[in-house]
C-alpha cells in the first residue's frame, strides 16, 4: 500500500517557525540557489517531489 505524502512549498521553510536562509534550503533539498530564488519570487512552480521533500524535511525540523 502507498503512502500519500503531503506537500508544503519550500517557501514556507524560509519564514518562521522554521527561517532556513536561501543557501541552507538549497543545500538541504539539494536544489540550486537560483531555484530557490525563482520559488521566493514566484518565477517558478517547483516540482511535486520537491514540495513532498519540504514536507518531510518540515516534520524532521520540528522534531528537533
Amino acid at each position: 500500500m502507498l503512502t500519500k505524502i503531503p506537500e508544503l512549498h519550500p517557501k514556507l521553510l524560509l519564514f518562521p517557525p522554521y527561517n532556513l536562509s536561501d543557501e541552507h534550503l538549497a543545500e538541504l533539498i539539494g536544489v540550486s540557489l537560483p531555484a530557490i530564488k525563482s520559488w521566493k519570487y514566484g518565477t517558478r512552480v517547483p516540482q511535486t517531489a520537491i514540495k513532498k521533500l519540504c514536507y518531510l524535511v518540515s516534520l524532521q525540523l520540528q522534531q528537533n
